[in-house]
């Protein structure tokens, strides 16, 4: 209905929303600044989710934070008020695990990362313990020349980190000199928001490893697909809708898997970018292009509690 225009649904009508909301049956909702901004939710947030819920929707919590483990962020979820269980949440470090384990790998995982995500992949039987992960010296020439290498690692995988540092980079990066190494990340972010400061995310060091080493990563988290595991085949895309506010993880990862896409907030000039790709009919960047558009969530209350008639209640008329 709405496919890659940014439609902006507080200046439709009410009905032709709520006609548009009764037709999708699973909500993938992503989590920071869309359901809460640090341990606060967000406005509505637990309101809108708990009635599309109960509404009968099905509804997801999908994302690549991995400052926390995967159990706690469903704790943090519950513990705000959502209702949630543990298989409608599905997060970058579940897949990080689930691919590990696919793949049989046997040696050393080095994660620059937060020790909830190292925690997760310990806890999936892997060896998170790298001797001289951090190097002595002074400057990162000293911490370059002063590392030495575990003949164990296989796997360099970069995370969200609260104290990302250039020491782990070196490391990282001389580390995946040797191609036979892995290099895995779990998401595109590049920041998030806290108020009207920002702080690097996880594609900050991504992206300067990859400079570094000439390699990209492979991403387990939004936009792939397939952090959606098993649930992917049961999801039908007509009827599912991504509530996100990334353009590079929530929205992207919307249109590769062909489902509706809801963009929360406007921050960092992100509607002036949208419009401006759609004008230019730059084809290479549709795909960051959301089907739809709301500030915040209070509005949807008011959506799904409008009155549609729905096919069945035509019927019963006629």
């Amino acid at each position: 209905m709405f496919k890659r225009s940014c439609t902006l649904l507080e200046s439709m009508p009410k009905v032709e929303v709520a006609k548009w909301l009764a037709k999708i049956d699973t909500v993938v909702f992503g989590t920071d600044d869309v359901l809460w901004k640090g341990n606060e939710p967000v406005d509505h947030a637990v309101e809108a989710f708990n009635l599309m819920k109960m509404k009968g929707k099905r509804t997801l919590i999908v994302s690549n934070n991995t400052i926390l483990h995967s159990s706690e962020l469903l704790k943090k979820a519950k513990k705000l008020g959502f209702n949630v269980e543990k298989e409608e949440v599905l997060t970058s470090g579940g897949l990080v695990v689930k691919y590990l384990k696919e793949r049989g790998i046997e040696g050393k995982v080095l994660v620059c990362g937060s020790k909830g995500l190292e925690l997760e992949v310990q806890d999936a039987g892997f060896n998170t313990d790298i001797e001289n992960r951090d190097p002595e010296g002074n400057n990162a020439l000293e911490h370059a020349m002063n590392t030495i290498k575990d003949p164990e690692v296989r796997v360099v995988l970069v995370g969200q980190d609260e104290q990302m540092d250039s020491r782990k980079m070196i490391v990282a990066c001389n580390y995946l000199l040797n191609t036979e190494i892995l290099f895995l990340a779990t998401g595109m972010d590049n920041f998030a928001n806290a108020g009207e400061y920002r702080i690097p995310d996880a594609y900050c060091m991504v992206q300067a490893i990859e400079s570094v080493n000439h390699r990209k990563p492979i991403i387990l988290g939004k936009p792939n697909p397939q952090i959606l595991g098993d649930l992917a085949s049961e999801l039908k895309p007509e009827s599912t809708l991504v509530i996100g506010n990334s353009l590079k993880s929530d929205i992207l990862f919307a249109n590769l898997c062909k489902f509706q896409s809801l963009l929360i907030g406007c921050e960092n000039g992100k509607l002036t970018k949208i419009f401006k790709i759609i004008k230019e009919k730059d084809a290479s960047k549709m795909d960051l292009v959301p089907d739809t558009f709301l500030s915040t969530l209070s509005p949807i209350l008011g959506f799904m509690c409008t009155k549609v008639k729905t096919d069945d209640d035509k019927k019963k008329k006629s």
